[in-house]
């Protein structure tokens, strides 16, 4: 992937996620507030669809201790539809490692748990926050139905999250440790 292109080209752009044998293969975008790219390409069209995208609050150089990256669960399959796959251990297995590539270097995500949560529950929890990473690991640990990677809770970790095809108001999140370089 070509970094200073994809900048160039989308100013809010502060990674490349892909999964081979996924469909996950996007950019990520990253704006003022968790809703303008809810809803936006990443040229800022509207579109139901959306972009991956970082949560505002995280740095856009991924260097804090929790990254959150949001996607939509796309009835096509597409995006982050292939979260809920992380639920069964064969497909965990198979698909171990996700590549994120930033403008400063290349970052491996290596998969550790998948759960599912209410919206409620993970605001109320602060599993948002990278304070309670060791809390999120537990949490995640004792509600993963598969396992990949050991986590402590003190290494920097990635949560991917997307809603589940049942209800608006739950989400699959796929837990990783965040590892650099590539």
């Amino acid at each position: 992937m070509d970094m200073e292109r994809l900048v160039e080209q989308y100013p809010d752009a502060v990674g490349w996620l892909c999964c081979e044998g996924t469909p996950i293969d996007h950019p990520v975008m990253q704006a003022e507030d968790n809703d303008y790219y809810l809803r936006r390409l990443p040229d800022g069209t509207h579109s139901a669809g959306g972009s991956l995208f970082l949560d505002w609050r995280c740095p856009g150089d991924f260097s804090g201790g929790l990254t959150v990256l949001y996607g939509h669960n796309m009835r096509d399959g597409s995006m982050f539809a292939c979260l809920a796959s992380y639920m069964d251990q064969e497909w965990c297995d198979a698909h171990p490692l996700l590549e994120l590539q930033t403008p400063e270097s290349g970052l491996t995500l290596q998969v550790a748990y998948a759960f599912t949560i209410s919206a409620g529950e993970w605001v109320d929890r602060g599993f948002g926050s990278a304070e309670n990473r060791s809390q999120l690991v537990e949490y995640a640990a004792a509600h993963s139905p598969v396992s990949g990677v050991s986590l402590t809770g003190e290494e920097p970790l990635a949560a991917l999250l997307t809603c589940t095809s049942r209800l608006d108001e739950e989400r699959h999140v796929v837990l990783c440790a965040l590892r650099c370089p590539l």
